[in-house]
């Protein structure tokens, strides 16, 4: 015997409602399942979509002022780091001539080069050669060079005056001489520019094997640096 599904009148819930009561003859004829549900009518919005022109000037204009405030900061950020990482390379390059020096126990000379092979003494360092002078003649010849480093533009690498001929050399004891002398100089990586603020990287080497990296405000410039003091 088939069983009939509930039904929902007058407020209760009817299963079998009692023979020939108005109930059951009133929820006979409105009687509708209980898990019926009516479906919402539907409206159709007629409201216009997109900007008008003055949300879409108010947007552009908030823009223009995130941008002017976002790009001096985002260029300052990456002349900074371009500068810390040539200054890095160049110290790593003379911590490694020095190391050279003092494992093969010869004169290990850095200087300045403009083609990657030989010295050179332009006014800028375009980069930098460690050789070690096996035959003391002071220039790379073939088996003596070790490293080449290069300056990347924009960044300038300028040298203070206690660097002689812009080179200088590590002897077998370790220490740095311009001459005859512990060096005492300062070796300039900068950008001329005023973002950063601090636009050049000073490495100063003192007591022959001391390096000491400090930011400096060269004022948009890269002029040479003064020896340390």
């Amino acid at each position: 015997m088939a069983v009939q599904p509930p039904y929902l009148c007058a407020g209760r819930l009817d299963v079998h409602p009692p023979a020939g009561s108005r109930l059951s003859s009133f929820c006979q004829e409105r009687k509708r399942p209980l898990l019926t549900t009516s479906m919402p009518s539907l409206r159709i919005s007629h409201r216009p979509r997109g900007f008008t022109l003055i949300e879409a000037m108010v947007t552009i204009a908030v823009l223009a002022i995130i941008l002017a405030i976002a790009v001096p900061s985002f260029t300052s950020l990456i002349n900074s780091n371009r500068l810390s990482s040539q200054v890095n390379e160049l110290v790593a390059g003379l911590q490694y001539a020095r190391f050279e020096s003092l494992r093969r126990n010869v004169r290990t000379t850095v200087c300045q080069t403009t083609n990657g092979t030989s010295c050179s003494n332009a006014a800028n360092w375009d980069g930098w050669l460690i050789f070690t002078d096996l035959d003391k003649d002071s220039n790379p010849d073939e088996g003596e060079l070790v490293k080449v480093g290069y300056v990347v533009s924009p960044m300038q690498l300028v040298n203070s005056d206690n660097i002689i001929g812009n080179r200088f050399d590590f002897r077998p004891d370790g220490m740095a001489r311009s001459g005859v002398s512990l060096l005492k100089a300062t070796l300039r990586v900068c950008i001329k520019t005023s973002q950063p603020k601090t636009n050049a990287r000073d490495l100063e080497i003192t007591s022959g094997s001391r390096f000491e990296v400090k930011k400096i405000d060269a004022t948009n410039a890269c002029s040479p640096p003064g020896n340390p003091s």
